[in-house]
């Protein structure tokens, strides 16, 4: 499938798995990556004592089209990144893209409460 046919089929609402080279696996569908852990993206860059604007300038630096307003919109959960800049987050941040998604049993919980209707609010 190449680059072009594997962006149609997402943007038909599908979802692709793709295996990357630092050896994990990631599902992309056509809003982004799915299962991407945004409080996971605003505890390391708290933890790097960095600004969302000066992460976006980092994050531009390896070669993804971020402004400070995207970031904030991804740690709200707003918004989802799509593979590129989630990698390039990772790289901006000096951590694996693997910290910055959710673990599979999360994610399934997450999906099982979405399936159940049951809504976040009645959980916490």
């Amino acid at each position: 499938m190449n680059r072009r046919s594997s962006w149609l089929h997402a943007a038909a609402g599908r979802r692709i798995t793709q295996k990357l080279s630092w050896g994990g696996r990631v599902t992309v569908a056509s809003r982004g990556v799915v299962g991407f852990d945004a409080a996971a993206l605003r505890t390391l860059r708290t933890a790097a004592g960095i600004s969302q604007h000066k992460l976006a300038d980092r994050v531009r630096l390896h070669g993804a089209q971020v402004a400070g307003p995207h970031i904030c919109l991804y740690e709200c959960g707003k918004r989802t990144p799509q593979l590129r800049t989630l990698t390039a987050l990772a790289s901006a941040l000096e951590v694996p893209p693997s910290a910055l998604l959710e673990d599979d049993s999360s994610f399934r919980l997450c999906r099982l409460r979405l399936r159940m209707g049951i809504r976040r609010r009645f959980i916490w």
